[in-house]
């Protein structure tokens, strides 16, 4: 995937994500690296996934 392919995924998915209440982030502190969806209120960590194509198959359930 080409690096405009990942910021448009990843915009996309950022954009899901706070309707659905959440906030995508990265997770520098993790090795490899994770990203993260937490709560959008009270940032409580709701689910975890090594790419973005894992965070979108689980906002996709």
């Amino acid at each position: 995937m080409t690096r405009e392919a990942t910021e448009n995924q990843l915009r996309r998915l950022a954009d899901r994500a706070d309707c659905a209440g959440y906030r995508l982030i990265r997770d520098h502190t993790r090795q490899p690296e994770t990203w993260l969806l937490i709560d959008g209120e009270d940032g409580t960590r709701v689910h975890s996934a090594p790419s973005l194509d894992r965070i979108e198959a689980w906002l996709n359930e």
